[in-house]
């Protein structure tokens, strides 16, 4: 065999085949180039709320500002204004914010209030915003489990206008004592963040915060937007109070103790706690409701 010859110059190239199928999407990002763009944004909507309470003591909380129509409203947790019962109501409620030049403090009156969602309408009693102010919005599509997220509000009542982040935990985690579709987080949170917002990373709100567990700050949850946003346009659109409905049921979620003490392995639906109602008894497992 003899030498090999010269490499004989490079051919056309061939066609583009078709695009292939998407690959499954990766974990949210922290965002946190996008969170700082946002909160220079939205900063001036976060409100810290200064409060007297039915007994005369002094208590901070965080909320929020939204606009419906031409007039402003803040947006909080019904436990930071009012009592267990609804009669004891705060008696006086301050909420401080950025006006776009400075911060201010202005009075508030409570326009109704949900208390088994824990949410709150407040609005100023005597205090009409600059046009530049800024508002929060309502998200418009539902937050996916590991997707980033920040919360908005006064922790401890010592950081004015703050925010903290963290991912989405759980999307269908239920408040503790009320059944109440909500957002569980992991962005840090204290006492004073209470009524605050939870926002997506395009700074529109995905939940209000209503507690966390003890010392794990990394653990707290609020009331879904989706439950939140029909509540507080109820509350605004017919002022005073938000009564829900009751099926004459107390109802908790099934769990691997109930699987133990029933022998059953579906942990679908709900265990009733209590009932008043005629056939259903407490332990039963309600799977579906007609």
């Amino acid at each position: 065999i003899g030498p090999q010859g010269e490499r004989g110059p490079r051919g056309a190239q061939g066609a583009i085949g078709p695009q292939g199928e998407r690959g499954p999407r990766g974990l949210s990002g922290s965002g946190s180039s996008d969170f700082a763009g946002i909160y220079k944004q939205k900063y001036g909507a976060i409100t810290s709320l200064h409060i007297k309470d039915y007994n005369y003591s002094f208590l901070s909380g965080s909320g929020f500002l939204m606009r419906y129509g031409n007039k402003a409203y803040v947006v909080t947790a019904a436990h930071n204004v009012v009592a267990t019962y609804r009669s004891r109501r705060a008696r006086e409620i301050f909420a401080s914010f950025h006006n776009g030049i400075e911060f201010v403090a202005y009075a508030c009156r409570i326009v109704g209030v949900c208390s088994y969602a824990d949410i709150a309408v407040l609005e100023f009693i005597n205090y009409t915003p600059r046009s530049g102010q800024q508002y929060l919005s309502w998200a418009t599509s539902p937050p996916e489990i590991g997707e980033a997220c920040s919360i908005l509000g006064n922790p401890l009542g010592l950081d004015e206008a703050s925010f903290s982040q963290g991912y989405i935990r759980d999307t269908e985690y239920y408040h503790m004592q009320n059944i109440v579709e909500s957002i569980s987080i992991t962005a840090p949170l204290f006492s004073g963040n209470s009524g605050g917002a939870i926002t997506n990373i395009n700074g529109e709100v995905i939940g209000i915060i209503s507690a966390g567990i003890g010392d794990y700050e990394t653990f707290g949850w609020g009331v879904s937007y989706r439950i939140a946003r029909l509540i507080v346009e109820r509350i605004i659109q017919s002022p005073g109070d938000y009564y829900v409905g009751h099926i004459g049921l107390k109802l908790m979620l099934p769990n691997g103790y109930y699987a133990m003490q029933t022998g059953v392995s579906s942990l679908a639906g709900f265990v009733v706690r209590e009932s008043s109602i005629s056939g259903i008894q407490a332990g039963d497992q309600v799977t579906q409701i007609n």
